[in-house]
């Protein structure tokens, strides 16, 4: 069930913060994190998940409360 949410609620919120996916993935390589936005809109179709690192830094990111 999480899988299947994660891709609208990452589009979501990356939306709400008004950052494209190639912007998102900058910011994740500028904490050391080898990410594309293409990665990203895999997340967001539910194809693939980010790795923790990621998935973590994606958070901060997108100020998810943890």
């Amino acid at each position: 069930m999480i899988k299947k949410d994660f891709g609208s609620i990452i589009a979501n919120k990356r939306k709400d913060r008004k950052l494209s996916q190639p912007q998102l993935a900058a910011l994740l390589c500028e904490r050391g994190l080898d990410v594309k936005a293409h990665s990203i809109s895999k997340w967001e179709k539910n194809v693939n998940l980010p790795n923790v690192l990621q998935f973590f830094a994606s958070v901060r990111f997108l100020r998810f409360p943890i």
